[in-house]
């Protein structure tokens, strides 16, 4: 309650919405940092609340950030970093401007960063240093070299070895660049602490940058440090250069164990065009020696600016060469999807290949790898491919082919209803099953209701329907996100063999058994379901295996598949030893759940049921009328 009201007292204004300039939202920042009956928690949610709603909060960084800092600064620490500004928006002025360092808070600013750096808080003095160090203004070049100056200078003084030394290049860190002078120095200092700094502040320099710090590089020479040497021409040799020293090495090392391992020394950091230029050059210099350095590296060749270009260079040499396996990676993890298939095409079309070839390149191409993204074929090729091999369509080109929610392939499934593949019409089913089509587009409706129709047709034949769509259903991913009602209600497909064909289910205890076995937790719902029909004898007749598959469920995490189990167990337990079984394992859920201050009603009725009809299984499960659950 005081707290509330030194709020109200303080900035009822501030806290309204009224946006104050910044020498009376500066007073009342001041009267609350003053204030007796706000504690720390309290000042926080206040100045979370001003800070929202006064944009000149940002310019008086240095009247609040000290005295936060030094209150409490494990409680502060997080705020001060979120709302740290040394600009803002005044509405006095009706601008944005600096607040500067040399302001009415200087001194303050001071004392904040002589203690952020003698407790070593690296990010808040970073901060700090930096406004000092600009006033608030974008970095010039006198800023940037003040900036080495200090950085060398503290290096150099710091005491506590190379651990203290790490500690300064933390704190003194800026986003600026690194001069070959500042380096040297740092180096020569202490190379232990000074090795992976400059290597990150090199890292950062754009490639068309890039030279090689010849002092720098003959100084880690001398003193025998070549991990480094070596890691500086990488991160500094400019394109031109490595692309001749490749040459170079190319045409005077002849082993090729050692023209391998002079490559992977001098292989530089960064993507660049010259790079896959000279890894094509080299491939035509010398052939399979130097596969296993370009198989490596061929990412960064294509990825790089004009890699296109170079991609279609690097097909036709590997293509001349015959190494098939080479050819078929780069067409599925590097090349685009209109060139992939038209290789796919023409590979199917070439007339002067023999069959045998030809399946066996397409199995190359077809093939799903380490690829992150699979390339898949358009509706005509794909129809096209399983006209000549449907074996290849339903085996390594099937995720090529497969519908998902904004590509539905009519044309192949209207081929493979016609042929009757089975195979097919059942894979390409498994993956519509769980889409919700997007809106517009109108084949992939189009798809699914024709396989809704197929499967409506084929319940007719009940054991035939369960033959095929149990094994589909058990094989959905429990990691794909369920949205039941959307599904539902747009999926047709989803509709029917979720929903519609549950008796269909009940004629096997097999599939029930699988169902209530699958690894996704809306397949074993329908389980669940499914054992929840029919009379009570044919839900006996099944109770002694298909109960005990369900009481699993009983402690799962999702409440639709546990209430549905509830039910299918009451319903198939009949026998004092099941209901024993099933009332342990409600019981042990409940506890746990009521221990939580919450249960599952389901489960309360369950034990109840069960409890009322079995008596002798509940006294030997352990229940007494204390323990036991209340009416309802």
């Amino acid at each position: 309650m005081l707290a509330r009201e030194s709020k109200v007292g303080a900035g009822e204004s501030a806290l309204q919405g009224e946006r104050l300039e910044a020498g009376r939202l500066a007073r009342v920042v001041t009267h609350l940092l003053e204030a007796e009956s706000l504690d720390d928690a309290a000042l926080l949610g206040v100045f979370e609340e001003l800070a929202a709603r006064q944009p000149a909060f940002a310019l008086l960084t240095g009247l609040w950030g000290p005295a936060l800092y030094r209150r409490h600064r494990a409680l502060y620490r997080g705020f001060i970093l979120r709302r740290f500004r040394s600009a803002g928006y005044d509405p006095g002025r009706g601008a944005w401007r600096v607040a500067p360092w040399s302001g009415p808070y200087q001194e303050e600013l001071e004392r904040w960063l002589q203690l952020a750096e003698s407790l070593e808080d690296a990010e808040v003095f970073r901060r700090l240093y930096r406004w000092r160090l600009t006033q608030g203004q974008p970095a010039g070049p006198k800023d940037v070299a003040r900036w080495r100056e200090d950085l060398c200078e503290h290096f150099g003084q710091v005491r506590g070895g190379s651990a203290g030394r790490r500690r300064v290049l933390e704190r003194y860190d800026q986003p600026f660049e690194l001069r070959e002078l500042q380096a040297l120095t740092l180096y020569r200092c202490d190379p232990e602490a000074a090795r992976d700094y400059i290597a990150m502040k090199l890292s950062r320099v754009p490639v068309y940058r890039r030279r090689i710090w010849e002092a720098l590089l003959a100084a880690a020479r001398r003193r025998g440090d070549w991990p480094f040497a070596r890691e500086l021409y990488r991160l500094q040799v400019p394109p031109g250069q490595w692309r001749r020293d490749v040459e170079a090495i190319s045409e005077h090392v002849r082993d090729p164990a050692e023209l391998i391992s002079w490559l992977e020394e001098h292989h530089p950091r960064g993507s660049f065009e010259e790079k896959g230029v000279a890894i094509l050059a080299l491939l035509r210099a010398r052939g399979g020696e130097v596969l296993p350095y370009v198989r490596r590296h061929l990412g960064e060749a294509f990825d790089a600016p004009g890699g296109g270009a170079l991609l279609r260079e690097f097909l036709k040499e590997v293509a001349a060469r015959r190494w098939w396996g080479l050819w078929a990676r780069v067409l599925k993890e590097w090349a685009p999807q209109r060139l992939y298939e038209w290789e796919v095409m023409a590979l199917l079309h070439a007339s002067d290949l023999p069959d045998r070839e030809r399946r066996r390149r397409l199995r190359l191409l077809g093939r799903v790898g380490d690829e992150a993204e699979v390339t898949r074929l358009s509706d005509v090729s794909a129809v096209a491919l399983y006209a000549r091999y449907p074996r290849l369509v339903r085996g390594v080109f099937a995720p090529r082919v497969m519908p998902s929610a904004v590509q539905g392939y009519p044309r192949l499934m209207a081929r493979a209803l016609q042929e009757g593949d089975e195979v097919l019409i059942d894979r390409m089913a498994s993956a519509l099953i769980m889409e919700v089509p997007r809106f517009g587009v109108v084949e992939v409706a189009e798809v699914t209701a024709q396989l809704t129709q197929y499967y409506r047709s084929l319940l007719s034949e009940p054991r035939r329907f369960g033959a095929r769509v149990v094994p589909m259903l058990i094989e959905l991913s429990s990691e794909r996100r369920w949205r039941a009602g959307m599904l539902l209600k747009s999926n047709p497909l989803a509709h029917h063999l979720l929903v519609e064909a549950l008796p269909a289910y009940l004629l096997d205890e097999a599939w029930l058994g699988a169902l209530l076995r699958a690894p996704a937790w809306f397949v074993r719902r329908v389980g669940c379901q499914a054992l929840c029909l029919g009379d009570e004898a044919l839900a006996s007749r099944r109770a002694r295996q298909c109960a005990r598959q369900a009481m699993p469920s009983l402690g799962a995490r999702h409440r639709a598949e546990r209430r549905w189990a509830a039910r299918a167990v009451a319903r198939g337990v009949c026998d004092e030893e099941s209901a024993r079984d099933a009332l342990q394992m409600a019981q042990a859920v409940l506890d746990g759940e009521l221990s939580a201050g919450q249960g599952d009603a389901e489960l309360v009725r369950l034990v109840g049921r069960l409890s009322a009809r079995w008596p002798q299984a509940a006294h030997q499960a352990g229940l007494r009328p204390g323990r036991g659950p209340g009416p309802g």
